[in-house]
């Protein structure tokens, strides 16, 4: 797998709420776009990248034979939400602090893309993109009915109102998306710093002129600063190579 990562607090926020993460050892890449009042979405979004990452980490070491992937990355969600939930109601420094959160894990030539928020994956496949995951906004909900369109909705004042995030509810209601991956593939993470600036087709454009994911992780951060930076900006870039899709 060729990676790249980067966050930045864009040119308009005085401090960074978004928060990235790789786990090379067990192909997983996990993003977190906090909110909350004080420096709480900072605290949000990484507990929810680190302890999701961490269940993880415990139970695929722990699990000495096949398991289902779809089960396991269900508990984590659930146990996540649960512990953001419980922070933010019982810390009043905490309180209503929540977080938009999208991972993908790549096993078996399949990569598993859970989401809640409006943090996005994209899949780059034969030069197209193709959005997986769905915003989970106000404004979404009015494109999917039919009463905006999706370049209204760019525009609209209520854009950035999330409908679900992490520790926002005790119940949490999660997407789950499995799909199957070919060499030389790409999916980007990101949060909505990276496309409330650019287009699909910017970010389209971009990826397909960098073989090196890192790279290709600081020029959208860059142009998307350079487009305004109104928010934090954090992606993730990675390609799909011959052996991780035979593993």
């Amino acid at each position: 797998m060729k990676t790249g990562f980067l966050t930045d607090k864009g040119r308009r926020r005085k401090n960074n709420e978004d928060y990235v993460k790789i786990v090379d050892e067990i192909g997983l890449y996990l993003l977190a776009d906090g909110v909350g009042g004080s420096r709480s979405g900072e605290v949000a979004s990484k507990e929810t990248v680190e302890s999701f990452a961490n269940y993880l980490r415990l139970r695929i070491g722990d699990v000495k034979e096949e398991f289902d992937v779809i089960s396991l990355l269900e508990e984590a969600m659930d146990f996540v939400n649960m512990k953001i939930h419980i922070l933010s109601n019982g810390n009043k420094e905490h309180e209503g602090m929540a977080t938009t959160f999208v991972y993908a894990i790549i096993k078996d030539g399949n990569a598993y893309i859970g989401n809640v928020g409006d943090s996005r994956a994209y899949l780059i496949h034969n030069e197209e993109i193709i959005q997986i995951t769905d915003d989970h906004t106000y404004v979404n909900e009015l494109v999917k009915a039919g009463l905006l369109t999706k370049e209204e909705a760019r525009k609209h004042t209520k854009k950035n109102i999330i409908t679900r995030a992490i520790g926002a509810d005790e119940v949490l209601k999660a997407d789950l998306f499995t799909l199957p991956i070919e060499v030389g593939d790409k999916i980007v993470l990101c949060s909505d710093g990276l496309y409330d600036e650019l287009t699909d087709e910017d970010i389209l454009k971009i990826t397909n002129k960098h073989e090196d994911m890192q790279i290709c992780a600081k020029e959208l951060i860059e142009v998307a600063n350079n487009c305004g930076g109104n928010d934090n900006i954090s992606t993730i870039c990675i390609k799909i190579m011959e052996e991780e899709h035979e593993q």
